[in-house]
């Protein structure tokens, strides 16, 4: 199968515009395709889906009690660090070990620090 050059050069010359129109449709349809997910992504209000925490009502119950008490907090015998009663980690702490402060300040001055995952809001 001998081809001459010049046919072997109008074979190139048209594979090479059929290959390029379809690699422009291609690209022009995945343009479109990321333009509008954009676009649709740009229309959505960030806080319309914001979340939603709902506590279960033992903790919102604590969390009431311990502001009734003039934001009474809790530590453990054992630890550093002392818990506002709403606070993650308070039901990791021992029954026996739990030392209970009428104020933040009454807790520090026996030695323990606030624990990082609790603050006063």
């Amino acid at each position: 199968m001998k081809m001459s050059i010049a046919e072997i050069k109008t074979k190139i010359k048209s594979f090479s515009l059929e290959s390029i129109h379809q690699i422009y449709v291609v690209f022009l349809i995945i343009l479109t395709a990321g333009t509008a997910f954009s676009l649709g992504r740009l229309s959505v209000d960030p806080y319309e889906y914001a979340a939603t925490i709902l506590y279960p009502e033992e903790v919102l119950v604590r969390a009431e009690q311990s502001l009734d008490k003039n934001r009474e907090v809790v530590a453990s015998k054992k630890g550093s660090r002392y818990y506002f009663l709403w606070c993650e980690g308070v039901e990791d702490l021992s029954e026996v070990n739990k030392i209970f402060f009428e104020t933040p300040q009454l807790a520090e001055d026996a030695g323990y620090t606030i624990a990082k995952n609790c603050d006063m809001q």
